[in-house]
């Protein structure tokens, strides 16, 4: 199972009702290991131990997850642009990269570029990535029943 929304658009209640349906889903895991996987590429070795994944490492992999994990379902979180833009501001202002040690730092400016094109927040850059994004998902699943698109922060 993997949640693949962008960061802020209910991932975590996303992995939250999951577990709660006795799934071992991972929300943004930043060990060692999946961080230097993020870095270089390489799949990730977590999905031998766990049920799927939610956020960024999912979204910015969804179609290689898909291909190396046939039959996996795949939740697409959706928000308000205003919303969302409004909470990613808040979220990447204040969880900088630089504060971090330096693998975990590579990590997140990778999984950043990977998905918005940017390392820090850009109100353009981000509307122009969650477009692309909603728009790639819904193509890439349009002809198969392995997508559900819900908006958990709209109700």
């Amino acid at each position: 199972m993997f949640g693949i929304g962008l960061s802020r658009t209910g991932t975590r209640s996303l992995n939250e009702a999951l577990r709660l349906l006795g799934l071992d889903v991972r929300h943004y895991p930043t060990d060692p290991i999946t961080a230097r996987e993020v870095i270089t590429g390489a799949p990730y070795s977590i999905l031998d131990r766990c049920d799927g994944l939610t956020d960024v490492h999912a979204a910015a992999r969804f179609r290689a997850l898909d291909a190396r994990h046939p039959g996996s379902k795949f939740v697409l979180t959706t928000r308000a642009r205003g919303d969302w833009l409004t909470s990613c501001r808040r979220h990447f202002e204040h969880y900088r990269p630089e504060t971090k040690p330096p693998l975990l730092r590579d990590m997140i400016v990778r999984l950043r570029r990977d998905v918005y094109g940017v390392d820090a927040f850009d109100e353009e850059a981000f509307s122009a990535a969650y477009d692309r994004h909603v728009e790639g998902v819904v193509d890439y699943f349009s002809r198969r029943m392995t997508l559900l698109v819900v908006d958990i922060p709209g109700g």
